[in-house]
């Protein structure tokens, strides 16, 4: 007994005393691990030197290869994944870019260093005395509590590699954020969790398949109990449709019956009717004795009918004065009558001139804010006129002045003055064009005109107030476009959206851009695009933009009649078509379809 209790003490000693050994192995292997982590993290290897992984080796150890691949499963360096391989070979050292060398292979050093040497593999060794060759050399304490980094940079330098200083490598603030995680990892993490939501979404789904089914059995029971309710019902009208036949048999029968009993009444009249002329036969006899009497009487009569006329005499004389009292009576309600009608008339009038009275009113005040708007209207047509008048006289000048320049322009090419040439040859295009526009204005016949090139001479009339506004305009399709249009109405079009596009859209303040692209449609339409990036519309101003007079700055004395001239010209002079699309701070866009 005392043998057994000695063993049972010693095996549990053992047990303890190998746990302790193996929890100090596990912990100092796993400062190991960081410091490995942190030289990975904060070395730097050439380009050349880094393949598709990057390579850790552990040199003939598999307790700490497996302790390494462990924690090195699923990390990554620089979007590299980290690979662990257990290196037994010399060639195998070659292959990877950190060598670790434990301890007990201290004799292995210089050979492992000479033959790795120029291929930037960073060697990291353990307590290892050969510090000629060593490049990180970690030194443990005799209880292994404590590590401390010996660095030499000179090995480091020569294999072309770049290592901080030792404070790095001894700060242990991050250690459990290091390295970041492998794409592997990430993918299997976002697949877990794809994963993850598709069986909640299943479990979703056979929760609602559940519920559907509580549902569909309830909505079973209520076919059932309305089956039988049907079938209660389809009875009764089985037994109400048989007494029906019931009841129509004894209407028959009754009918019947009716029939036959009028046959008898018949019969009866007729045996009535013989018995009736036989009384007559009988009653002869008593008819003469009757006609004595009567003569009798006669004379009786026409003593009474005598009486009766005079009485008749003063009942007529009555009735007429009846009749003239009834007269006035009737005349008196007649006049009655019209009264209360008239005074009715006279209530209704009455109401219809108040209510007509309340119309007139606001009529009245209508009229005089349209008589107030028709004073500015006329205040801004008599300014619209005076533009159209100044309109005309700029034209008279412009073209004198294009034939000045003109001139001007030939006599620099004859005494060959290249920069006055350089100088006019703008102006001289710049007016020939305006000149031209201004021309076709007296022309609203259609003509065949290339709209491409006719368009940009319309647009160079804007290039000094563009490049003073710095306002950038493009143009873009098709470079030639034949058509057969009117180009003054054309013109006009694109004057009055730059127009636009300048006092609303840019707000008078430049610092914008104008886009226009010409091309054919699918259909063979003529399509033409104006764009600007400016403050756009809001939807109440899209609705009344094409209205005459219209305008979102009255404070500024702005016609409001720009839009309302392009809609009119496209749609009643050009008959094209134009569509207008604008949100608030994100510009607007004209499409015309001619």
């Amino acid at each position: 007994m005392k043998l057994n209790s000695f063993l049972i003490l010693i095996l549990l000693f053992c047990s303890f005393f190998s746990g302790q050994l193996s929890a100090q192995n596990t912990a100092l292997a796993q400062k190991k691990v960081i410091l490995v982590s942190k030289f990975i993290k904060y070395t730097q290897w050439p380009e050349e030197a880094i393949k598709s992984d990057f390579t850790v080796g552990v040199y003939n150890n598999i307790e700490l290869y497996s302790f390494f691949s462990k924690h090195f499963a699923n990390k990554a360096i620089g979007g590299k994944d980290i690979e662990v391989i257990l290196v037994d070979t010399i060639n195998q050292a070659k292959k990877v870019n950190l060598l670790y060398i434990p301890a007990d292979k201290e004799r292995e050093v210089e050979k492992l260093a000479r033959k790795t040497r120029g291929l930037h593999v960073l060697l990291i060794t353990e307590n290892s005395k050969n510090v000629q060759e060593s490049m990180v050399n970690l030194l443990f304490s005799q209880d292994e509590s404590k590590i401390s980094i010996k660095i030499n940079y000179a090995n480091i330098n020569q294999e072309g590699l770049t290592v901080p200083e030792v404070s790095y490598f001894l700060d242990d603030k991050n250690d459990e954020n290091i390295l970041s995680l492998s794409q592997k990892a990430i993918k299997e993490n976002r697949l877990n969790n794809e994963l993850t939501q598709l069986k909640n979404y299943v479990l979703t789904q056979q929760n609602q398949l559940a519920d559907l089914k509580e549902q569909l059995k309830a909505n079973e029971e209520k076919l059932t109990k309305y089956s039988l309710a049907l079938k209660q019902q389809t009875n009764k009208l089985k037994n109400a449709q048989q007494q029906n036949e019931q009841q129509q048999k004894a209407l028959n029968k009754a009918t019947q019956k009716v029939a036959q009993l009028t046959k008898n009444l018949a019969e009866k009249d007729q045996q009535l009717q013989m018995t009736k002329e036989e009384w007559l036969g009988a009653e002869a006899d008593k008819a003469k004795e009757q006609a004595e009497t009567i003569a009798q009487l006669t004379a009786q009569v026409t003593k009474q009918e005598k009486r009766v006329k005079a009485q008749q005499a003063q009942l007529a004389k009555a009735k007429k004065e009846n009749e003239q009292l009834s007269s006035y009576s009737r005349l008196f309600y007649l006049v009655l009558f019209l009264a209360i009608v008239a005074i009715v008339i006279v209530v209704v009038f009455w109401q219809r001139n108040k209510k007509l009275a309340a119309r007139n009113n606001q009529a009245e005040q209508t009229v005089q804010a349209i008589q107030a708007q028709l004073a500015t209207r006329e205040q801004q047509l008599s300014k619209s006129e005076s533009l159209a008048t100044m309109g005309f006289i700029a034209s008279d000048i412009t073209f004198a002045a294009g034939t000045a320049v003109d001139k001007a322009l030939a006599h620099s090419v004859a005494i060959k003055d290249q920069e006055s040439i350089k100088v006019l040859k703008p102006a001289v295009t710049l007016l020939e064009n305006f000149n031209q526009i201004a021309a076709d204005q007296d022309e609203d016949e259609k003509q065949s005109f290339d709209l491409a090139e006719y368009v940009n001479k319309i647009m160079t009339l804007f290039s000094v107030e563009f490049q003073a506004s710095n306002i950038q305009y493009i143009y873009a399709g098709e470079q030639k476009l034949a058509v057969n249009s009117v180009p003054g109405y054309i013109a006009l079009v694109l004057l009055n959206l730059v127009n636009n596009s300048v006092r609303h859209g840019f707000n008078n303040e430049g610092n914008g851009k104008i886009s226009i692209l010409i091309e054919k449609t699918s259909q063979g339409n003529t399509q033409l695009i104006y764009q600007d990036n400016g403050v756009g519309m809001d939807k109440k101003t899209l609705q009344q933009v094409f209205k005459p007079f219209f305008t979102t700055k009255p404070e500024r004395d702005y016609l409001g009649l720009g839009m309302s001239i392009v809609y009119d010209l496209v749609k009643n002079k050009l008959h094209a078509d134009i569509k207008l699309q604008s949100q608030t701070g994100k510009g607007t866009t004209v499409t015309i379809t001619l």
